[in-house]
């Protein structure tokens, strides 16, 4: 009777240690592979314009940008490429550290590719461009 316990016990051991690491290979897995569905990812290639926020849908993408520059900023924007079509909303004076939501139009559907960009003057007075680039799947 006690080998019999003991028998049970390894059989259960070993096939729980083995159910752990299929779970931790599985969730692994999926850390790393995300979900694409509806994900968008919209990043800057300056620090001074932060994104901090965005969303797509059949119609556009809307992204919230922080001004990080300092000053006070008008962004002048404009498309550059990708599947953004006609005149972005949402832009206007931006206070130092303040957020803004643009609404950038577009036809998307499946998965998308985009950048458009704004010319802004600088704390030294100096006019700096800033293109942010959107991507991800509707």
């Amino acid at each position: 009777m006690d080998k019999r316990g003991q028998s049970a016990l390894e059989y259960l051991m070993t096939y729980g240690w083995a159910l752990i690491v299929i779970a931790i290979v599985v969730g692994v897995l999926v850390y790393i592979m995300g979900s694409s569905t509806g994900a968008t990812k919209c990043t800057s290639d300056t620090t001074e314009i932060i994104v901090k926020d965005q969303v797509a849908s059949e119609t556009g993408v809307q992204i919230v940008i922080q001004n990080a520059t300092g000053t006070t900023i008008t962004p002048d924007v404009e498309v550059l490429g990708g599947i953004f079509s006609g005149s972005p909303t949402g832009s206007g004076k931006m206070t130092s550290g303040s957020e803004n939501t643009i609404t950038l139009p577009g036809t998307l559907e499946g998965s998308f590719n985009g950048t458009y960009g704004f010319t802004y003057t600088s704390v030294g007075g100096l006019i700096k461009d800033a293109n942010i680039t959107c991507t991800g799947s509707v």
